[in-house]
């Protein structure tokens, strides 16, 4: 949803580039909104975009899955092992070591996510990438709004909340200095009740029961950070997602696959390359997950 003239341009922009590529996206002014939604405040709305394609699914489910299905294919998956250092010898990668012993590897992938930047270091490669907390909040048992719900973006305030089982996930509040901390701020309800009573009255009727947080990878573009890193043989990266990386992940993975087999990938995927960020050649786009 948009709530100022500035953000409606962009979204019909968006819309337009969207509709070219086949996605039958609808642009709906605010009193269509009320009418599908009615749950929603309007009357500040410049209007919001909707498309039946759309949805979310569970990154646990779709995370065993994938591992399932390599694991099927022969990959050995270590779980809760550290990589403690990477070998790199006359500048191309060796392996790694780890608390169970090394692995020999000419390849390394760094897809640590908001440890990028640590792991980048172990191979002596500056991958910008920082962890920014973020965190959600969990309701109770909530029948006042009829299903299906989709994910409200509230994008002016950067507020979201979708349907979860019974209950609800309501977005909460986003650290904008960089940190590895993951607790969960309760003192912040305050802001979330406001953001959540803002555009749905009802959530008054809403009881958290728990919240989570975690970590953000941010890039200093907001955008991913996929290749090689020019300066060590043998070491890709794919992290930087910014709060897009469920999202783009299997988009993601299948390229870098092709790219490390030696393939043609099936996109030219170079603008998002380590090198734009060395030379100062940002990415911009207004809508992005984080908003700085």
């Amino acid at each position: 949803m948009a709530t100022t003239p500035e953000e409606w341009e962009i979204f019909q922009a968006n819309s337009k580039l969207q509709k070219a590529h086949g996605i039958p996206v609808e642009m709906l002014p605010p009193q269509e909104i009320l009418y599908r939604w009615p749950y929603l405040r309007v009357d500040d709305l410049q209007g919001g975009t909707f498309c039946p394609w759309e949805g979310y699914a569970g990154p646990y489910e779709a995370l065993t899955g994938y591992a399932k299905g390599a694991r099927k294919k022969g990959v050995r998956i270590y779980e809760n092992t550290e990589v403690q250092q990477i070998f790199v010898e006359k500048g191309k990668i060796t392996g790694v070591a780890t608390p169970k012993g090394n692995i020999s590897a000419p390849i390394v992938i760094n897809a640590a996510g908001p440890f990028a930047e640590e792991v980048g270091k172990m191979a002596g490669a500056e991958i910008p990438v920082k962890p920014y907390r973020r965190q959600i909040f969990f309701t109770a048992a909530f029948p006042w709004i009829q299903d299906p719900i989709p994910l409200i973006i509230d994008f002016h305030r950067g507020w979201y909340f979708r349907r979860e089982g019974d209950c609800l996930l309501i977005s909460g509040p986003k650290d904008n200095f960089p940190s590895f901390n993951v607790n969960v701020d309760y003192d912040a309800m305050v802001e979330v009740a406001e953001n959540s009573l803002f555009r749905v009255p009802l959530l008054e009727k809403a009881q958290i029961t728990r919240g989570w947080a975690g970590s953000y990878e941010i890039s200093p573009d907001n955008h991913a950070i996929l290749g090689k890193v020019p300066e060590v043989e043998g070491l890709y990266t794919a992290n930087g997602f910014s709060g897009h990386g469920f999202q783009h992940s299997p988009a993601a993975g299948k390229l870098m696959a092709e790219l490390i087999l030696g393939e043609k990938p099936a996109i030219d995927f170079s603008i998002l390359s380590i090198d734009r960020l060395r030379k100062g050649e940002y990415i911009r786009e207004a809508m992005t997950a984080f908003k700085d």
